[in-house]
């Protein structure tokens, strides 16, 4: 039988319970706190987090996450981590079509 409070019906866990929560460090979740992407507060001589607060970081990255990994628009292809315009040619060979670069002659 577990003996603290399932996550999902807690309102508020540890720093130490959050850390695992979000699979992250401690250095890196007090550096949220501090920029005010997770909300604390303290209770005594323990710092509380808001489920709620952890909650609502994962959907802001999930977000996100999903708005910057939208298929390119047509005409348009990914290259080096950015979106390119095609200027209508054709490439001539899949390292092009891949790079945008034709292959080097050796």
């Amino acid at each position: 039988m577990p003996t603290e409070p399932a996550d999902d019906i807690a309102l508020v866990v540890s720093p130490k319970r959050a850390v695992l929560m979000l699979d992250t460090s401690m250095p890196t979740l007090y550096e949220l706190i501090h920029a005010g992407k997770i909300d604390s507060y303290k209770d005594g001589g323990s710092r509380k987090i808001t489920v709620a607060s952890i909650r609502r970081y994962i959907a802001e990255r999930l977000a996100a996450s999903s708005q910057s990994h939208q298929p390119p628009a047509a005409g348009q292809e990914e290259a080096g981590g950015r979106l390119r315009r095609r200027a209508g040619k054709k490439a001539s060979s899949d390292h092009e079509a891949h790079t945008g670069r034709p292959p080097q002659k050796q």
